[in-house]
């Protein structure tokens, strides 16, 4: 199955960053293979604790969660491989009116954006979309995540690295479809995984056999409280917290710390700990293919 968007970038399949894409579906069957969530037990405090956590364990991932997040709820967070119908957006308003504006006088360099903007709710009425501002995503950071994740999230010196950041504090705490502003949905949502009922997290990798892993970021569908999610928060927070101030100002190595470069890392070794390798769909050309309960 390709992927059902369209990008402004060139890169595409059912979605649109035009170029060729395949999907890529981790579907967790039941229960959770890895990281799989349980109850919350104590705060753990990351500044006075060593805390490199494991990465297959029920524990390890009450850990990830306890250090991520501001407090937790009596309730345990339990992990269900379900994306919620939610429609996740950053852009610098979240006013349609404006959007539209923007796009008909020629103030956006994207005159189809309101357009690409309206495919998804047209393909999707069952789907809400909600759009993040910078101002409300550094308030939901603050309001959800610990000091730890906070304090990293604000040592970042562009706004941009912070709105790269924001698509998995949204997917984590919510669950359902992160996608990039400038992407255009071809197919309905749920046609993509249509004979898949049980799906943990989507997303899009492309040029396999060039790259060998390149995993795409900029459409991705989670659960909530999803452990991959988790482990791409954790990781990216303890790179950003060892980083000096000139690797954060550095264009080329910030990519490695908050943007593409990190989650396709932190893809490939999700998939190795399960024993599987990205490469082995280097000669997919359209279409799914499976590892165990791994859609790609």
């Amino acid at each position: 199955m390709t992927i059902p968007y369209n990008d402004a970038k060139g890169k595409g399949g059912m979605l649109h960053q035009r170029g060729s894409i395949w999907l890529l579906l981790i579907a967790l069957l039941g229960v959770s293979i890895i990281l799989t969530c349980g109850r919350a037990q104590n705060h753990v405090d990351p500044t006075t604790a060593t805390h490199r956590v494991p990465n297959v364990s029920d524990e390890a991932s009450t850990i990830i969660q306890s250090i991520l997040q501001k407090s937790l709820w009596d309730k345990a967070h339990f992990y269900e491989p379900v994306i919620p119908k939610v429609i996740l957006r950053t852009f610098w308003t979240n006013n349609r009116d404006e959007i539209r504006r923007a796009a008909d006088n020629g103030t956006d360099k994207y005159r189809e954006r309101y357009a690409w903007f309206e495919t998804w709710d047209k393909l999707n009425p069952t789907h809400t979309q909600l759009i993040f501002t910078d101002f409300d995503s550094d308030r939901f950071v603050m309001g959800h995540f610990s000091k730890w994740v906070v304090d990293a999230y604000f040592r970042l010196p562009r706004v941009v690295l912070r709105a790269d950041m924001a698509r998995y504090f949204m997917l984590y705490i919510f669950g359902g479809l992160y996608t990039d502003m400038d992407t255009e949905c071809l197919v309905p949502i749920r046609e993509w995984t249509t004979d898949y009922h049980r799906i943990g997290i989507i997303t899009g990798s492309e040029n396999l056999i060039e790259s060998g892993d390149d995993v795409l970021q900029y459409t991705i569908g989670a659960a909530q409280f999803h452990p991959f999610i988790g482990q791409v928060i954790y990781r990216i927070v303890e790179k950003i917290t060892q980083a000096t101030n000139e690797d954060l100002l550095d264009r080329n190595k910030i990519l490695d710390i908050t943007g593409p470069g990190i989650y396709k890392q932190i893809a490939r070794d999700y998939l190795q700990q399960k024993g599987f390798n990205l490469r082995d769909m280097g000669n997919l050309e359209v279409g799914y293919q499976v590892f165990g309960e791994v859609f790609c």
